[in-house]
Formats: structure tokens, C-alpha cells, sequence
């Protein structure tokens, strides 16, 4: 059943307690620690007085037959996303470019590896 809100202030209590939900599940931090052994990192937590989360799990496209292995650096922002009991248990999606980072292609059509040391790998199909 439907429950519906009476009083703005109702609304505004419903809205407050999405938002609190929504930042235990979600958020951006930068990886202080990898574990390459275990495909895993430890986050420092942006907006919640800089926690440092246990080792976790990045996640890749592929992990059974086919394999991807790729960790991210020490230094780069992640988004997590954590079950919603805790920063205990949950799983860097990925890292991202900021509007300050130089990216290495500026075209959909082509797929990019950039490696520290100057190596690039392009393909363009």
C-alpha cells in the first residue's frame, strides 16, 4: 500500500532519511593502499572525516574465463558502493576523471590505454 505524505515537514523527514541512506551506500574517495595479490584496495572516504575503509574488492568486466586484471593507483579517486550495513562489506566501482584530469583521447570511437611510462595502446575499429 501507498503511503502518502501529509505535511511538508513529513516530506522533508522522508527526503532526510533517503539522503542518509543514500551516503552510507555511495561515495568517492582516494585509494591510499593496494593489495595486488587480492585485486583489492583501501579507500580514504571523502566527507566522512576521511575513514579508511578494510581492503576491497575492485571490480573488473571479466573474472572467469575470460580475465581482466587492472588495480588503480595510489592517488586515484574511486567510487565505492557499500552494503547498506557498513563500510565493511562493498566494492570499488571504479576510478574517474575529474574535469582537472588530462584525458588520453577525446573521441567515442577509439579505446585508449594510457600507462604511466608513455606506452599507449589505441584501437579504433
Amino acid at each position: 500500500m501507498i503511503e502518502i505524505v501529509k505535511t511538508t515537514e513529513e516530506l522533508q523527514e522522508n527526503l532526510k532519511v533517503i539522503k542518509q541512506i543514500l551516503e552510507r551506500i555511495i561515495a568517492v574517495g582516494e585509494v591510499v593502499e593496494i593489495n595486488p595479490r587480492t585485486h583489492r584496495v583501501r579507500v580514504k572516504l571523502k566527507g566522512r572525516q576521511n575513514v579508511i575503509t578494510d581492503y576491497l574488492p575492485v571490480l573488473v568486466p571479466m573474472s572467469y574465463k575470460d580475465k581482466v586484471y587492472a588495480l588503480p593507483k595510489v592517488g586515484d579517486t574511486v567510487l565505492c558502493v557499500f552494503l547498506p550495513y557498513g563500510i565493511e562489506d562493498g566494492f570499488v566501482l571504479g576510478s574517474f576523471y575529474t574535469l582537472n584530469d588530462e584525458k588520453p583521447a577525446n573521441d567515442e570511437n577509439i579505446h585508449v590505454v594510457e600507462f604511466e611510462d608513455g606506452t599507449r595502446i589505441e584501437y579504433s575499429p
